[in-house]
């Protein structure tokens, strides 16, 4: 017995629990060529490793900034405080943005394939390309919103309970708590950041010594942020595998 929501072997039909209807979800074009599925699993463990490092540099700067704290109420401090304080501001910037960087490199990468794996798990009318996935992450404004567009469109697309899935299909599956969480915090952390940068420029000691506490919660926001993001890419990751395996051994058609 047929149940709601089941497929036709060629995709075309859609059985709604009393008939066979069109499947509004296949595109037009079911047979058209598309990039063969590639495993992002590589790219998604190098981004884990690098955000990791990542987070672990934030907590580290943390207690840099505990330090930045004590250092811009010393009245008059010494030399040696001086240079050691130095010392320390300099290696937290190498550790911090050594592994940001790789980070970015890679999560970028990784958003690259799942984006290009969408035509072959049945939703060929991406959004946006690949390329242009990745490149509007370092375009101020669009940056704010297209990193996250891109990925929640892969993420959709992934669905595995859907073989066919067009914008109007997965805009209809509602926005996933996980992806719009990670997302939430790293624009939170943006702003706080932000805001201690503009304070850090006031003269008053005490304005600063706020400023660095806005620091430190930024700090803790942007390693939430970082613990979602790999959860992301571990999630969807494995969302697009378990597709692909579905779909190649015919288990959705």
């Amino acid at each position: 017995m047929e149940q709601a929501g089941q497929v036709s072997p060629d995709g075309y039909w859609l059985w709604n629990g009393t008939q066979w209807i069109p499947n509004p979800y296949r595109p037009a074009v079911a047979h058209m060529w598309a990039p063969p599925f590639e495993t992002a699993r590589f790219r998604a463990t190098m981004t884990t490793v690098f955000l990791v490092a990542n987070a672990i540099a934030l907590g580290l700067g943390i207690l840099w900034t505990v330090l930045n704290i004590a250092y811009i109420q010393t009245p008059n401090p010494d030399q040696a405080f001086t240079a050691v304080w130095g010392v320390l501001a300099l290696a937290y910037l190498a550790l911090l943005f050594g592994t940001l960087i790789p980070a970015g490199v890679f999560f970028s990468m990784w958003v690259h394939r799942v984006v290009r794996n969408m035509p072959a798990l049945g939703s060929p009318d991406w959004r946006r390309s690949p390329g242009w996935s990745v490149g509007s992450s370092f375009i101020p404004i669009l940056s704010l919103f297209y990193p996250y567009w891109a990925v929640l469109d892969a993420w959709r697309a992934s669905d595995p309970r859907w073989r066919w899935l067009n914008q109007t299909a997965r805009k209809a599956l509602g926005v996933p708590a996980l992806p719009a969480a990670w997302w939430t915090l790293y624009l939170l952390a943006l702003v706080m950041n932000r805001v201690s940068a503009v304070i850090d420029r006031s003269s008053d000691v005490g304005i600063r010594v706020a400023g660095s506490a806005v620091d430190i919660a930024s700090s803790v926001v942007l390693i939430g942020a970082a613990v979602l993001a790999i959860f992301v890419v571990r999630d969807l990751t494995t969302r697009q595998e378990l597709k692909n395996e579905l779909i190649a051994s015919g288990r959705l058609a």
